[in-house]
C-alpha cells in the first residue's frame, strides 16, 4: 500500500514534528547557553588578575649576586672598541634535532627579540636612548648569544628616511646614509669605523655633532648598522619578516595575516604579493652574504588565516621557493620556518616536510604564549592548562620533531611580564619546565622596555627604561637555571656559548612520559 493509500488517519507522521523541533531548539539553547559561559571563564576569566606571589623565587638581590645577574656594567672603552670573537665555530648546520657547529658540536640557540623596525617608526627600539653597540654589548653580557631581528615589508619596499630624534644616541650613522640607494639596494661595503664610545659617534666624523632634529637616515641603512653592531659583538642574528604593514604585530587584519595578500586586491594599504616577498628577503639579505654571523632568515611571523591549521601545504611550498632564492646568495644560511595558526603549529611537517637543495639547513620555529592554544577552546589557553595538558599539546604540536630526531625546533618566541599574574606564572612554569625537559633552542621576547607607538610600557622587558640595567627577577633565574642563559661572570672570564656537549637525542621511549608525567613545579630558593 502507497502513501496516497492510506487513509487521512493512518498517514505516515513526519520526522520532525514542530513539538520535537520546539525540544530540539529549546535544548540546543540551553546547551549554547551553558557553553558560551563556559568557554569564557576557560578562556578569559580563568586568567586571574591576581598579581601571583613569588615568594618560592629567589629576591632580585640574590640571584644578581649569586647568579652574577645583571652581569657586567663597566664595559671599558677598549672593550667597545674592538670586535668580540664569535661565540660559535661557523658555519652551523643541522643534524638531526640539532643545531651543530662546524666541528660538528651541538650549539644551542639562546636569544632575544630586539624588535623595532617592523613598526611604525622603521627603527629598532633604543637608539634615542644608548648607541646600537652599548646595546648589543648588553646583551651579551646578559649571556644571549643570538638575536631575532624583525623588519617589516613595508620597511623594505619604501626605505623610508627615519628623523634623527629616533637615533639621536647614534650619529655616526650619518655616515651610513649612503649604503644603499633609494629603493634600498645595497651599493657598496661598509667601511670600518672607529667608535668613540664617549660620544657615541665616528672620531674622524665632523657630522657627529650635529643635532638638527631634520637630519635623516634611511631605514635599511640603520637596519645594516645594528646587524654590523651585533655582529661585531660576536652575536649571531637571525632576520625575521615580521608584518606586512609597518605596525605592531599581531592581530586579525588579513592584510598582514601571510607573506602575500595579493587575493585581498586593492583592500590593503600595502600589497605584496609572493614575488615581492622574495624580492624583499633577498634585497635584505644582500649585505651580509660576507656576514657569517648572520646566521639565517626567519621567513615569516606568526602565518594565520581562516584556512587555520590547512595552510600548512601552501606555506610549505612559498617557504621553499624563498629558501631556494637565499642561498642562491649564500648558502650557508639557515632557514627558520615557523608553524601556522600564529606559529604554534608544525604537525604538517610529517605529511609536508621542508625539503631544500641544500641539505642541513631547516630549523622549524614555533611561538608560545599563554593565551595560545584557541584552538582548542574547550582546554581553554595554555595559562589555564595543567601541565600534563600543556605538554599534550607542546608535543603533538612541534615537541614531535625533537622526540623523533627529525629537526630542531627553535621557540622563537616566548614571554611573560615582570609582574605575573596566576594565569601568566602557570603558563610559565609549565613552558619552562617543558623547554628544559626536550632541552629546545629559544628565543625570549624581547628586550625592549618600550613599546614604538605611544612609548607604552613593555612589561615583557627584561631590561630597564635606560636599555642598560637588567631585570634580574624569576624570568631571568629560570632562564639561566633551567634554559642554560650564562651572564658575563665579572670574577671570572667571559664564558662563552661555542657549543652544547653533543649527546644523543633522548628516545621517544623514555622521553615522552617523563615529560608527560612531571608535576609543575616551582623553584628552589638559593
Amino acid at each position: 500500500m502507497t502513501t496516497a493509500e492510506i487513509p487521512p488517519h493512518e498517514a505516515v507522521p513526519p520526522i520532525v514534528t514542530s513539538k520535537r523541533l520546539g525540544i530540539f531548539l529549546g535544548v540546543s539553547f540551553l546547551f549554547l547557553a551553558g557553553l558560551v559561559p563556559y568557554i569564557i571563564y576557560r578562556n578569559i576569566l580563568s586568567k586571574n588578575d591576581h598579581y601571583a606571589p613569588l615568594d618560592s623565587y629567589p629576591s632580585p638581590d640574590k640571584i644578581a649576586t649569586r647568579l652574577h645577574c645583571p652581569g657586567r656594567t663597566n664595559i671599558t672603552a677598549e672593550e667597545f672598541l674592538k670586535k668580540r670573537p664569535p661565540l660559535f665555530k661557523l658555519p652551523l648546520r643541522t643534524k638531526g634535532r640539532n643545531i651543530v657547529d662546524a666541528s660538528g658540536e651541538r650549539v644551542k640557540l639562546m636569544s632575544v627579540n630586539w624588535y623595532g623596525a617592523s613598526d611604525e617608526d622603521f627603527i629598532v627600539g633604543g637608539l634615542d636612548h644608548k648607541h646600537r653597540r652599548e646595546i648589543a654589548a648588553t646583551i651579551r653580557e646578559m649571556g644571549f648569544n643570538s638575536v631575532r631581528l624583525p623588519y617589516s615589508d613595508e620597511l623594505v619596499m619604501r626605505n623610508p628616511e627615519v628623523p634623527e630624534k629616533f637615533w639621536s644616541k647614534n650619529p655616526d650613522l650619518l655616515r651610513e646614509k649612503k649604503l644603499r640607494d633609494h629603493a634600498g639596494n645595497f651599493k657598496r661595503d661598509k667601511s670600518q669605523h672607529v667608535l668613540d664610545p664617549q660620544i657615541g659617534g665616528d672620531k674622524n666624523d665632523t657630522e657627529g655633532g650635529n643635532n638638527n632634529s631634520t637630519l635623516t637616515v634611511n631605514a635599511l641603512d640603520i637596519f645594516d648598522a645594528v646587524v654590523k653592531a651585533l655582529t661585531d659583538e660576536g652575536i649571531a642574528v637571525i632576520v625575521n619578516d615580521h608584518i606586512t604593514q609597518a605596525r605592531w604585530c599581531c592581530d586579525g587584519n588579513l592584510c598582514d595575516a601571510t607573506w602575500s595578500n595579493e587575493y585581498l586586491g586593492k583592500v590593503c594599504r600595502i600589497t605584496l604579493t609572493e614575488d615581492q616577498w622574495m624580492e624583499n628577503w633577498e634585497k635584505v639579505m644582500r649585505p651580509y652574504v660576507n656576514n657569517p654571523l648572520v646566521i639565517g632568515a626567519d621567513l615569516r611571523n606568526e602565518n594565520r588565516s581562516p584556512l587555520g591549521k590547512m595552510l600548512w601545504d601552501s606555506w610549505a611550498t612559498a617557504a621553499e621557493k624563498a629558501a631556494i632564492k637565499l642561498h642562491g646568495l649564500q648558502p650557508n644560511w639557515l632557514m627558520f620556518v615557523e608553524g601556522v595558526a600564529s606559529s604554534n603549529y608544525l604537525q604538517g611537517v610529517r605529511t609536508r616536510p621542508i625539503n631544500l637543495p641544500v641539505a642541513n639547513r631547516v630549523v622549524y620555529s614555533a611561538h608560545v604564549y599563554g593565551w595560545s592554544g584557541w584552538g582548542s577552546l574547550l582546554k581553554g589557553p595554555y595559562w589555564s592548562r595543567d601541565y600534563a595538558s600543556f605538554a599534550y599539546d607542546m608535543y603533538d604540536n612541534w615537541g614531535f620533531l625533537l622526540e623523533e630526531n627529525i629537526a630542531p625546533v627553535w621557540v622563537g618566541e616566548f614571554g611573560a611580564p615582570d609582574r605575573p599574574n596566576t594565569g601568566d606564572l602557570n603558563y610559565w612554569t609549565n613552558l619552562m619546565n617543558f623547554l628544559q625537559d626536550v632541552d629546545a633552542d629559544w628565543g625570549y621576547w624581547a628586550i625592549n622596555p618600550r613599546k614604538p607607538k605611544d612609548n607604552e610600557t613593555e612589561s615583557y622587558s627584561l631590561v630597564q627604561d635606560d636599555w642598560a640595567t637588567p631585570k634580574c627577577d624569576y624570568r631571568m633565574y629560570d632562564l639561566m637555571t633551567k634554559l642554560g642563559l650564562s651572564p658575563y661572570n665579572s670574577t671570572s672570564e667571559p664564558h662563552t656559548t661555542e657549543s652544547v656537549s653533543s649527546s644523543t637525542p633522548t628516545p621517544a621511549t623514555t622521553l615522552r612520559p617523563a615529560v608527560l608525567g612531571k608535576q609543575k613545579q616551582m623553584p628552589l630558593g638559593i
